[in-house]
């Protein structure tokens, strides 16, 4: 019998990697077309992919970016800390 809680982090997956996917589509076309913002987009795209792909997640929690520009803002607010898994 499948356990409810695997099914809500299946789930949580699917929809992490849809938001992911539309938001990347958005950001690329944002390339294209100079009246729709392509950065908060792609922003947007990473966020759903690191809640779906676990190695992208610790790629992006590596990074010197991450470490000096988003964690202090991850240590600071609780939704963020929820999105990034800290």
């Amino acid at each position: 019998m499948i356990r409810h809680k695997e099914v809500f982090m299946s789930l949580k997956r699917l929809l992490f990697l849809a938001l992911g996917t539309i938001f990347l589509l958005l950001g690329l076309v944002g390339l294209l077309l100079p009246i729709i913002p392509q950065v908060p987009f792609l922003a947007a795209s990473l966020v759903c992919y690191t809640g779906c792909v676990p190695g992208l997640r610790r790629w992006m929690v590596s990074t010197s970016a991450y470490q000096e520009y988003l964690r202090p803002y991850v240590e600071k607010y609780r939704l963020l800390q929820e999105i990034f898994g800290e």
